[in-house]
């Protein structure tokens, strides 16, 4: 039954949203489309932020992802990318209200976890190439993740604002290809270790 009422909820703010702005939806105008009252929507969402956040998880855990050739690392990225593209008018009120930094909040655990994949799959490449160890704490690591989260924003941002239309693969070899090096360069920095 609560699921029921919480994609009751979800339709209705998807809905309103095609006629106004996030950020000028109501809970009362949200409450009165979905035929519920205010206390049932606060028994289930802590806001419009939380009916945000449901939407977003439950748009994402729907998307699926081609993962025929590729490396584990990027399917949070890919699939977050892909919800963003199917649903392109939402995500379009999601970008142009005050939500757009939540949406990074709640997609940090997700893409930091993209992050330390990549960074993994780097040093496992690196110590093949050198045949030497490179082993990172976890403090090395958050570093590491801290650094390169908002680039990887940055570049989903732009390739939102350009329109979507460089393909997703393209985007992931770009991610690779700016990420790489850095990483490499980063871990021998912080295990004082000299550039071979």
């Amino acid at each position: 039954m609560a699921k029921k009422i919480d994609d009751l909820l979800a339709d209705s703010l998807v809905e309103i949203s095609r006629k106004k702005s996030l950020d000028s939806i109501t809970v009362t105008e949200l409450v009165t489309a979905a035929g519920v009252n205010r206390k049932t929507f606060y028994n289930h969402f802590d806001g419009i932020e939380g009916l945000l956040r449901y939407i977003i998880r439950e748009k994402q855990s729907q998307t699926s992802v081609d993962r025929s050739s590729l490396e584990k690392w990027d399917e949070n990225i890919r699939r977050a990318m892909h919800c963003m593209k199917t649903n392109a008018a939402f995500t379009a009120k999601i970008f142009q209200s005050r939500y757009l930094r939540d949406l990074q909040v709640w997609l940090r655990p997700e893409m930091d976890q993209s992050l330390r994949d990549f960074i993994r799959l780097e040093l496992e490449l690196l110590q093949k190439n050198t045949g030497k160890s490179y082993p990172i704490n976890e403090t090395q690591m958050q570093k590491l993740v801290d650094l390169y989260a908002p680039c990887v924003y940055a570049l989903i941002e732009e390739w939102y604002a350009q329109g979507m239309s460089q393909s997703i693969d393209e985007f992931i070899n770009l991610v690779v290809r700016i990420l790489a090096g850095g990483v490499v360069a980063c871990v021998m920095y912080l295990l004082d270790e000299p550039m071979e």
